[in-house]
């Protein structure tokens, strides 16, 4: 199995592979690698990204051009966090931290 077919099966639905090929480069990541399961919180974690990506476009974009109809930006969010939490990642979206300034 290829990098990039680990990432569509975690996803679990077609992303365009220009925008697939264009956020890995920028990831620095190669799809066409043989998966490497000790590498996998890398995947997960790029797969996490790419969701968070996907749930930034218009929603016309993504139901219009990508085809991505059964997911609304609630539920890539909720997907997203769902790779994170099973690879032991920390998921900071959506878990807002309120820090006090002080002010001298």
């Amino acid at each position: 199995m290829t990098n990039k077919e680990a990432v569509k099966a975690l996803i679990g639905f077609d992303i365009p592979d220009s925008v697939l090929e264009a956020r890995a480069e920028l990831a620095g990541i190669n799809l066409n690698s043989t998966y490497d399961p000790t590498k996998s919180k890398v995947i997960a974690r790029f797969s996490a990204n790419l969701l968070f990506y996907v749930a930034q476009q218009p929603q016309s974009i993504r139901e219009i051009d990508w085809a991505i109809t059964n997911y609304s930006l609630k539920d890539l969010l909720a997907l997203r966090s769902a790779i994170l939490q099973e690879a032991g990642i920390s998921d900071s979206i959506g878990k807002p931290t309120i820090k006090a300034r002080v002010w001298g």
